[in-house]
């Protein structure tokens, strides 16, 4: 994605916010703005997106191009008959002590981003990527039934069965491209500081949750939103593009690695982009693993591998 034949890349965020899981204003507008401050930023050398410049495809090399595309807020109720939340789950999930009511599978997501993209008219092509952020309180999966086994291979977000495989605790967010050529990511609602022992936050690192815009959720929310772009750019259909030798793909080398931070404590950052101040992961460099013999590979920016430049 984002290369010279496919033009810019366009983000389009859809919050799904039905009645009885309404996402708040104050969450949408932090992520919309780091959208539109990374697009404000678009051929800049100095945030985690000008990384992916040095990746390519049989369609050309990425560009750091990208543009915010329209904030839909979509109100379609949450679907029945997805997957069945395990015992437990509705509760000691999220940081206040709240858990589940619901879970969704990864057909009821398509289902969704086809529903509303084909509402507003939008394409399904290597130029847009929907970022479906789901409300608290919705459990996702990658198929129907139940969530209590990893075995049979299910997977889904942070819950109390432990981790895969044999449980199905396995996910913060992912991205893929559906059925009808959609790509697309599942943005699960954060979770920190949770009873379970996971953590999608930086207090896996820090001991604490850090927060540079004071709002736990969306800052949280923020670098798995960075992950899944860059790796829906590098690797749009989730089989023909850039992975490791181990099966990683490019923000999986370097999850949870922030590097350098600034600020005060709680509210650090390691990116200012368009004037604005976010903490997210680092991304993988190819160009570096291969200069540091395979030592180094997390930065986060161009400069920080080339800074001579």
């Amino acid at each position: 994605m984002s290369t010279r034949q496919t033009g810019p890349l366009v983000i389009v965020p859809i919050f799904w916010s039905p009645t009885g899981h309404t996402i708040s204003s104050a969450y949408e507008s932090i992520i919309d703005s780091y959208i539109r401050d990374v697009a404000a930023a678009s051929g800049q050398l100095t945030n985690v997106f000008s990384v992916l410049t040095e990746y390519y495809g049989n369609n050309g090399s990425i560009q750091y191009r990208i543009r915010a595309g329209p904030v839909i807020v979509a109100t379609n109720s949450l679907p029945a008959n997805g997957c069945t939340l395990n015992v437990g789950d509705e509760s000691g999930i999220y940081a206040d002590g709240t858990g589940y009511d619901s879970c969704l599978d990864d057909a009821q997501l398509q289902a969704e981003v086809d529903s509303v993209t084909g509402t507003y008219g939008l394409p399904h092509n290597l130029s847009y990527i929907y970022e479906l952020f789901l409300p608290k309180h919705v459990e996702s999966c990658f198929l129907p039934g139940e969530t209590t086994s990893g075995l049979n291979g299910q997977a889904c977000t942070v819950n109390n069965t432990g981790a895969a495989p044999t449980g199905t605790a396995a996910y913060c967010a992912y991205h893929s491209t559906d059925l009808n050529d959609a790509v697309y990511s599942n943005m699960a609602y954060p979770v920190y500081d949770s009873a379970t022992g996971f953590t999608c936050g930086s207090n896996f690192n820090f001991g604490v949750l850090e927060s540079p815009n004071h709002n736990p959720d969306a800052d949280t929310e923020i670098s798995p939103l960075s992950h899944e772009t860059s790796e829906a750019v590098t690797d749009p259909d989730t089989e023909t593009g850039w992975y490791d030798s181990s099966g990683f793909e490019i923000g999986d080398e370097c999850a949870y690695i922030y590097g350098a931070t600034r600020g005060a404590p709680g509210a650090l950052y390691n990116q200012t982009i368009n004037g604005q101040q976010f903490l997210t992961q680092q991304e993988a460099s190819n160009r570096l693993f291969e200069r540091s013999g395979g030592t180094l590979d997390c930065v986060q920016n161009w400069l920080q591998e080339f800074p001579g430049a």
